[in-house]
């Protein structure tokens, strides 16, 4: 741990150090530190990162290095980063500070001074293509970055509500549910099982959305699903609800980069998988989690811990494959019945609920 905090500090004292220009200009460096040669995590999350440190108050340089920070180390890590990254920038400017009024004069100072100033822009631009090319697709996406750019220009509109505006418009992922159940006469269809029905019309059927996905740069997650058995009136296992075989399936496609897997945590339970042993089994290819519980009998949709999943194991395994993306909420029966002044004490509780289990994620994650 003090070893990890250690290397965070002088990483980003080292790129404190060299940076000129702000935050834009050290992404050249952030990139060949943290992604080439570190490999804590790719471009696209670095560009996230960006991208809301552009919506936040404060300096673009010191809340990446945070967010760096804290995902590498929780909290600790966060620190560490922040210091690394400020420190050598105290220093420089208390040094050019006590001698400031002896030299700002100087024409080889001024000389000097405008040749940084021309690199800092060479260095801006080398980023901002950078995030042109990862972040700008097709034409609906120039359209929104001239639309964004112009209105931060001539109007006066805070980079918040322009930030927000952009995350509403691009949608990064789409849950698409599979085909997962077919009716009794589709059973005992000449050489094939229902199941392999199943199996043979998602192929088809995800095949077919793959170049949409594609052109628009939407993620498809598929999302594991139970099955109901309507003449013995019961829920069933069904498409995705063995993980080896769902894990088989996102082979079989072997497009990584327009399919990728959300776990359902309640439809785990009622077909009887165990919700930890599926995200391992899932690894790298979880992005996107459906958080709820039920009494492995009826899909109960209910907040964590009002049921039987074990969530300490779900939160261990999510930390083990270095889950990143976002805790999503399926609690759908939260206000039933509910008096309306109970509406912010039921929603304070299920804030809770989410920091605890996030806690939890974080402590195991540093516990690695």
């Amino acid at each position: 741990m003090l070893r990890d905090l250690l290397i965070l500090y002088t990483l980003f004292f080292r790129m404190g150090a060299v940076t000129f220009g702000g935050g834009y200009a050290m992404l050249p460096i952030l990139r060949r530190e943290i992604i080439q040669n570190h490999q804590w995590m790719d471009e696209e999350t670095i560009m996230d990162y960006y991208a809301l440190s552009q919506g936040l108050p404060g300096i673009i340089a010191i809340n990446v290095s945070v967010f760096i920070g804290y995902r590498r180390r929780g909290i600790p890590g966060g620190v560490a980063a922040a210091l690394g990254m400020v420190s050598p920038c105290i220093i420089i400017i208390s040094i050019i500070a006590f001698f400031l009024s002896s030299f700002q004069d100087n024409p080889y100072v001024q000389h000097a001074l405008a040749g940084i100033s021309v690199c800092v822009a060479a260095l801006i631009l080398d980023a901002v293509i950078s995030m042109w090319k990862k972040g700008v697709k097709d034409a609906f996406g120039i359209v929104v970055c001239l639309v964004m750019l112009c209105l931060s220009v001539f109007t006066d509109l805070s980079p918040i509500l322009l930030v927000i505006a952009c995350a509403l418009l691009g949608i990064p992922h789409m849950v698409v549910h599979p085909v997962h159940h077919l009716p009794y006469h589709h059973r005992g269809a000449p050489g094939k099982s229902n199941a392999d029905i199943i199996w043979d019309l998602n192929r088809e059927y995800y095949h077919l959305l793959q170049p949409y996905a594609k052109q628009f740069g939407v993620k498809m997650c598929l999302e594991n699903m139970f099955g109901e058995d309507q003449r013995r009136g019961c829920l069933v296992p069904d498409m995705f609800s063995d993980p080896h075989e769902y894990a088989q399936f996102f082979d079989e496609l072997n497009d990584p980069d327009n399919f990728t897997c959300c776990i359902d945590t309640g439809h785990a339970g009622i077909t009887g998988e165990d919700c930890g042993d599926t995200i391992r089994v899932m690894g790298s290819r979880v992005r996107a989690l459906h958080l709820n519980d039920n009494d492995f009998r009826t899909d109960g949709h209910l907040i964590p811990f009002q049921g039987k999943i074990d969530w300490d194991d779900v939160m261990r395994a999510l930390a083990e494959i270095d889950y990143q993306g976002d805790f999503t909420f399926e609690a759908l029966h939260l206000y039933e019945g509910m008096d309306d002044g109970f509406y912010a004490t039921s929603a304070k509780y299920l804030h809770d609920v989410g920091r605890y289990l996030i806690q939890k994620f974080q402590h195991y994650k540093e516990a690695l």
